[in-house]
């Protein structure tokens, strides 16, 4: 599967003077909707290009992807294809750890690398996942569960129409999320930024915390307002943030480190 930037990104604000292209990945069964009010709100500096996943919203009839080698083997030439500025990449909770394979992608393939790698509401990759796949319970049962889990909003239980659209792309998000395997690489040289929601019942500030560990440039991690979905639910202050760190000048990239097997 290879698509094309006009299939991949949405680009509902388009400033061709911004310096800066901010690519943004969607949560698990989400879609570039989930990010409707970025694009306005963004500083003139940063133009967003969201991120359209097959098997949802504009390309529902395309099959979601269930591996992450697949997933990023077709979107990271995509990027390479639409990114005609300097970029940064922020992930919402599976976003995040799709962003992070993304930046391993182009660093191993030569691309120009992110000025920044935001991530929202995940833990971070190497920690391990909840306990339990998810794969023989039924859409119920499964629905149930990541609403306990908080990973759901509760009110899809009372709105079985709207659960019937969305758990296909989730559930596929879900078997993406529990057949990823952590391979330990040296930390990225680019800086993170993350970001944990004050009352996020799915992700522990903790488990946002552990993401410094992956970066040998700047770190910093924020709690923010709201509940696992704060990206969509109470926007505002994270992307404040976002856009007053893109718009500070540009720091070179610290020399990637060498990794060596059994490094930690």
């Amino acid at each position: 599967m290879t698509g094309t930037g006009v299939t991949w990104f949405s680009r509902p604000v388009r400033r061709p003077d911004a310096g800066t292209l901010l690519y943004c990945l969607p949560h698990a069964g989400g879609s570039h909707t989930s990010f409707r009010s970025w694009p306005a709100a963004l500083p003139a500096g940063v133009e967003a290009r969201l991120v359209q996943l097959p098997g949802r919203a504009t390309r529902r009839r395309e099959p979601a992807l269930t591996s992450m080698e697949t997933l990023v083997g077709a979107l990271g030439p995509a990027l390479l294809a639409d990114a005609d500025r300097p970029m940064a990449l922020y992930g919402h909770s599976m976003g995040g750890l799709v962003a992070f394979e993304l930046l391993r992608w182009l660093l191993a393939h030569g691309g120009p690398l992110p000025r920044i790698l935001f991530v929202g509401a995940r833990r971070a990759p190497h920690l391990p996942r909840p306990p339990g796949g998810t794969s023989h319970l039924t859409d119920d049962e499964f629905l149930r569960l990541m609403v306990q889990r908080g990973s759901l909003p509760a009110a899809l239980i009372e709105h079985p129409t709207a659960a019937r659209l969305v758990l296909p792309a989730y559930r596929a998000d879900i078997r993406l999320s529990e057949g990823y395997e952590y391979r330990d690489e040296a930390p990225l040289p680019v800086p993170i930024h993350a970001y944990a929601g004050t009352e996020d019942t799915a992700v522990p500030y903790d488990a946002v915390d552990a993401w410094r560990r992956h970066t040998a440039a700047a770190f910093s991690i924020t709690a923010v307002p709201g509940s696992h979905f704060f990206a969509g639910e109470c926007p505002e202050p994270v992307i404040r943030m976002i856009g007053d760190l893109l718009e500070q000048p540009a720091r070179p990239h610290p020399e990637p480190v060498p990794h060596h097997e059994g490094d930690r």
